[in-house]
């Protein structure tokens, strides 16, 4: 009997060194603004005896300009961003460019339209822009490739150079999810979105500038629904950023009981804790979901106002463009649809 006791007793310090121990249910500490770590706290092992465990935490807040700067100070090629930054805006100015000189070419007479030279002027504007696109988007994507080898050999780096006590403090899950998902995230996606974004901003600022010069009356259905979309935009990122963080957060424990049951694999097998791991691993899979869940609530929410956005700017541009012509109608048309699609 006091053998049995024994090894019950064993199994619950098992069962609770894999859950609280490796971080499978770690708490959610906060991080300042300064981005300093939370506190430790003592998490107990089988033998009794402490053992330091340190809380995840997240940094709270609009992500700061200090992140941009060291991203892009990561690429370590100020002439390539340079590069960048005049592609950008001449592929813009030529797009812009390209759709007034086809407006005024086909206001033309016949005759002057059918002229060599004014077919090698639009192919010339035409090829420009597609050479500056072509080059803006080799070139902001291997400045990404960089700029992510870069940042990975860093924290690589000070990994292989960190102390024994910082293992400690760390679940080997957590280094995982800091190596796998996130890496893949600025790896993958980062560069596709800098670029839609980039872009974005450029063709909006320069059609909003070029329609309200030519039509100054656009700016009236401009005005409020410019102030209402940045509320919205302020209201999505809010919660959206948040929800990314936690989404990150509760990845870890994922990573940290499959390595702490592939290691721990003879263990759970001898003392029959195969379904109490399971219902860990279900529950740390729960809270990972509902925090991704939520995400494409709010995403959701934002996409649907968003639309409504869209109808309220399409009826404002329909009446708008009863007197107006050529080129304004089809900028403005390409306004709502970069802006608001």
């Amino acid at each position: 009997c006091a053998q049995g006791e024994r090894d019950e007793k064993a199994a619950d310090a098992a069962v609770e060194v894999l859950m609280d121990g490796e971080g499978v249910v770690a708490g959610e500490g906060e991080r300042d603004g300064k981005g300093e770590m939370g506190d430790t706290k003592r998490s107990p092992s089988a033998d009794g005896v402490g053992r330091v465990t340190q809380d995840e935490t997240r940094q709270t807040g609009a992500v700061g300009m200090q992140a941009y700067i060291t991203y892009f100070g990561a690429v370590r090629n100020p002439f390539l961003l340079l590069g960048l930054a005049v592609c950008m805006f001449g592929a813009q100015a030529l797009y812009v460019l390209s759709g007034w000189y086809l407006t005024q070419w086909s206001q033309l007479p016949y005759d002057e339209q059918q002229q060599p030279e004014k077919y090698g002027w639009f192919w010339l504007i035409t090829g420009l822009c597609v050479l500056m696109a072509v080059v803006r988007a080799h070139g902001l994507f291997w400045a990404c490739i960089k700029a992510g080898r870069e940042l990975h050999h860093r924290i690589f780096d000070r990994l292989l150079g960190a102390p024994v006590q910082f293992f400690e403090a760390n679940p080997v899950g957590r280094i995982l999810n800091r190596f796998s998902k996130d890496v893949a995230v600025m790896d993958e996606n980062l560069g596709q979105t800098g670029l839609d974004t980039i872009q974005c901003l450029l063709r909006v600022f320069g059609t909003v500038i070029f329609v309200c010069i030519v039509n100054p009356a656009c700016i009236a259905p401009l005005l409020p629904l410019t102030i209402a979309f940045m509320w919205l935009r302020k209201t999505y990122l809010s919660c959206s950023t948040e929800l990314k963080r936690l989404d990150g957060i509760s990845r870890s424990p994922v990573y940290a009981l499959l390595s702490s049951t592939l290691q721990g694999l003879a263990t759970l097998r001898a003392f029959g804790l195969q379904l109490d791991c399971q219902k860990a691993f279900w529950f740390a899979q729960d809270q990972n979901t509902i925090t991704y869940w939520n995400y494409k609530h709010v995403e959701r929410w934002f996409g649907f106002r968003l639309d409504l956005m869209v109808v309220c700017m399409e009826i404002c541009v329909a009446f708008l463009s009863v007197g107006l012509r050529g080129f304004v109608c089809v900028f403005v048309f390409s306004f709502v649809c970069v802006v608001f699609a």
